[in-house]
């Protein structure tokens, strides 16, 4: 059994586990330029991660995005070209997906968040970091942009632990 985590930003990752909570990979997510020097998530080689797994991948996780355009909590509002970016991100993910006929579902934020003690926001994205460190210290996250990619192996991870399955690092 395979459970991916994704975090699907542009800066995200995806964290794949085995039944047991085990590290098999880490990957940032793929990405190429589009023809106006913007980025996108890149489906081509999104596909091609998950197609080299070659093996039953039993869910994939996805985090959720939404757009936050007015101020929330006393946070700055996104940008309208923000929250485009992300959705897109998100839309390409889902795409592949049910291309590829895999099962997915969502996570929400504050949910796999507060599992961890986790706060949301960008700077408490090292906290996040630190924690995938703890519980997966052999996982390529040993730079400050590897952020995503430990975001996605804690939502694979509380997948696999939210209905209560005890799990060994």
């Amino acid at each position: 059994m395979i459970i991916l985590g994704i975090d699907p930003g542009l800066t995200g990752g995806i964290g794949v586990l085995n039944g047991h909570g085990q590290l098999l990979h880490a990957y940032p997510m793929p990405i190429k330029a589009r023809n106006d020097t913007k980025n996108e998530v890149d489906a081509a080689g999104l596909t091609r991660i998950l197609t080299s797994l070659g093996t039953v991948i039993e869910m994939v996780v996805l985090e959720r995005q939404r757009p936050m355009p007015s101020l929330r909590f006393g946070k700055k509002a996104q940008s309208p070209q923000v929250g485009f970016s992300l959705g897109m991100s998100q839309g390409i993910v889902v795409g592949v997906a049910a291309a590829l006929g895999l099962p997915l579902t969502y996570a929400e934020p504050q949910t796999w968040k507060k599992f961890y003690g986790l706060k949301g926001g960008r700077e408490n994205k090292p906290l996040a970091r630190a924690r995938a460190i703890e519980l997966y210290p052999g996982a390529p996250l040993s730079r400050v942009k590897d952020e995503g990619v430990a975001e996605a192996l804690l939502i694979a991870r509380w997948w696999l632990m939210k209905d209560g399955i005890r799990l060994h690092p």
